[in-house]
This record gives structure tokens, C-alpha cells and sequence, in this order.
């Protein structure tokens, strides 16, 4: 929870600082600002012992003028395990790789618009030496990834520092439907002694078809995710979900699925899925 009073002191700071500024025509710094949560639940379970994680990402974006703003996305878990023959268990939490970035959005025509953003995490998400509490904590980090299909897997990669670039194209052909594509390249850099690869490279591109009606929305979203990882690279998922849309704030409920190997229902992968709850405010 330490992660969340960080981000919110820091959101705080950035409202203080800004009370002495003048503002772009009437819009307050408040205006110019939006803030999402969203938070993942998912796990594992044998004969042996359970596995459950509570993992997010909270992301705080401000815009200036022009089109341009700064922002970041900052994940976290907490997990916890339980052998079968342990009522208690353990519990453990961690904070991922904030990922800092600037953006830019613009309208490309009456229905387009486009919006890309670049950035660098800062290797937070660390890995102690105690051999059981580093299995824990790389269960954690590794669930959070998973319960988004490895999407943006450098914010939960322990021990790395990454730079990604980041788009999306969305197009509203007419009132009630929506299409877009989200697409993202990265590259990170091992910086511990518990990895045994110098790095990674990402690659990612998911496109979405969105029903909208006044005030639910109802989306699918394929995913497809390519690392350097051996020897699957290709991790495909599949996103459902449900958002009520409101002036200022919106909630989504969602369903994740990994869909092929190595994570994925079929064959023999690891079968994990998600749900997902997401909160987002814009003054």
C-alpha cells in the first residue's frame, strides 16, 4: 500500500506546484489532469499449495498545451501463498517499474485520433536475497503480467530498465461502435544478480471493437505480445469487458483469458485468467 501513498503524495505535489501557475484559458490544473486504478486478480491452485495475486496499475497523466503531457503508470501486487498443510501462509508485496513518460494526442480527421507516448521505468521492482521471499515475489511479479496477457511487461520485469514507445489509433466510424489499435515496442537491460538474461524486447499490438451506447460501453480486445523469451515468443489473449461512462469518471469490469501456450487454456499451457476492475477519474 506504500505504492498508492507515493503516487498520491506525488499527485498532490503536482496540484500544489501548479496552484501558483497560470492556467490555459479557464481550464485548472485539475481539469488538464486524469488518474486511473486498475486492479487484477488471478492465482494458481494444486495438491500441493495456492497461489492468489491482487495485482495493478495506477496511471496519472496531465496535459499541457498543444496536445502534449507527461504522466506515468505505476504497477504493484500483493500475493499471497498457502501450502495445504499452512492455514496461514505467507504474504508478500512489492511495487513494479514505473514507467515515465510524455505523450502526445491529436485528431487526425473528424472521426480519427492518434495519440503516441515515450518513456523510461525506473527499476523499482527489486528481488532480496532470501531464496523464499524471492520465489514469492517473482510469483508476484510474474502473475501480474500475466493476468494482462504480458501486456506492458516491463512495468512488472524485477531488476530492469526499459524504454518503450507506445501508440494508439482509434477510429468512430459512427456513433454506436468504436475501432482501435494499440500497439508498443520496447527494449529493457538487466540491472541484478538474479537474471540470468542481459535483457529483453518486446513487441505488442492489440486491436478492439467497441459497442457504445449512452451510457455503457461493451468491447473485445485481442492481444498478441512478442518477447525474446524461449521457445514460445508469442503470447496470445483475449480481453472482454464492460465499461459505465460517466461525465467525469468511468468503471470497467473485464475478463482476461491467455489463450495459447505459455500461459494460455490450450494445450499445455498454464491456463491463466483474470479479472479486472478499473476506476478511472477526470475532473
Amino acid at each position: 500500500m506504500y505504492v498508492l501513498r507515493l503516487c498520491a503524495c506525488a499527485v498532490l505535489w503536482f496540484a500544489h506546484a501548479s496552484s501558483a501557475r497560470a492556467v490555459e484559458g479557464d481550464r485548472s490544473f485539475l481539469v488538464r489532469s486524469r488518474g486511473s486504478v486498475e486492479l487484477a486478480l488471478s492465482g494458481r491452485s494444486d495438491l500441493v499449495s495456492s497461489l492468489w495475486v491482487t495485482s495493478g496499475v495506477l496511471s496519472v497523466d496531465h496535459a499541457f498545451s498543444h496536445g502534449y503531457g507527461i504522466g506515468f503508470d505505476w504497477s504493484f501486487f500483493l500475493a499471497r501463498e498457502a501450502p495445504m498443510n499452512d492455514s496461514e501462509g505467507r504474504w508478500a508485496t512489492g511495487p513494479g517499474n514505473p514507467w515515465l513518460k510524455v505523450w502526445n494526442q491529436r485528431a487526425l480527421g473528424p472521426n480519427t485520433s492518434l495519440s503516441v507516448a515515450a518513456g523510461a521505468t525506473v527499476p523499482a521492482a527489486w528481488l532480496p536475497r532470501d531464496a523464499t521471499r524471492r520465489g514469492i515475489l517473482r510469483d508476484g511479479y510474474a502473475f501480474g503480467a500475466a493476468s494482462r496477457g504480458l501486456w506492458n511487461a516491463w512495468l512488472w520485469a524485477p531488476q530492469q530498465i526499459a524504454l518503450a514507445l507506445a501508440a494508439k489509433l482509434v477510429h468512430e466510424p459512427g456513433a454506436s461502435w468504436r475501432l482501435g489499435v494499440d500497439a508498443a515496442l520496447a527494449g529493457s537491460l538487466s540491472m541484478g544478480q538474479f537474471t540470468r538474461d542481459a535483457g529483453a524486447v518486446y513487441a505488442q499490438l492489440a486491436p478492439l471493437i467497441e459497442l457504445r451506447g449512452q451510457l455503457l460501453v461493451a468491447g473485445v480486445r485481442l492481444q498478441a505480445v512478442l518477447t525474446d523469451a524461449h521457445p514460445d515468443p508469442l503470447q496470445l489473449s483475449a480481453h472482454t469487458y464492460v465499461r459505465f461512462e460517466r461525465a467525469h469518471w468511468q468503471l470497467q469490469a473485464a475478463g482476461l483469458c491467455n489463450i495459447d501456450r505459455p500461459l494460455g487454456v490450450l494445450g499445455s499451457g498454464l491456463s491463466v485468467c483474470a479479472a479486472l476492475l478499473s476506476l478511472g477519474v477526470q475532473p
